[in-house]
């Protein structure tokens, strides 16, 4: 079998399997990180951890699993929260970006938003001051006004 990009999506792991899923994801990240060399007839391994955009999908994956893993309380659901606004002008439809919450928390008597950020600095230097990156609260200021 040739190993492609698509295998990875059409493995079905039936529950006495479903342990060996971890290992298909972390075989498909080793397969999405093979770099073909200048010769094009080897491979090398592109460094991961030094790439933030997978880094931070493999940790927001990380979290969700751990929390379906490691408790029983809340049921953890992927959720898309609507805008709470009014379309003031004709042709506006859609404008809104989605807001896609990243781990989602529930049972009977609370919901709980979980944001995952994974950065190599987790603040932000301004004006000569260590802060929180600010587009991150807003990011959260919007998902509880609109919860």
């Amino acid at each position: 079998m040739r190993l492609e990009a698509g295998v990875f999506s059409r493995v079905h792991l039936h529950r006495n399997i479903s342990g060996y899923g971890l290992l298909m994801r972390v075989a498909e990240l080793a397969f999405h990180s093979l770099l073909p060399t200048e010769d094009g007839k080897r491979f090398k391994f592109h460094d991961v951890l030094r790439d933030e955009r997978k880094m931070a999908a493999v940790f927001e994956a990380f979290i969700r699993n751990f929390y379906r893993r490691e408790q029983s309380t809340f049921a953890v659901e992927p959720l898309l929260l609507n805008w709470n606004a009014e379309q003031l002008s004709d042709g506006g439809e859609g404008r809104l970006p989605a807001m896609r919450v990243d781990v989602f928390l529930r049972s009977h008597e609370r919901r709980i938003i979980v944001d995952t950020k994974y950065y190599a600095d987790a603040l932000q230097t301004y004006r000569g001051a260590q802060t929180y990156h600010s587009g991150h609260l807003y990011q959260l200021f919007a998902y509880l006004r609109n919860a």
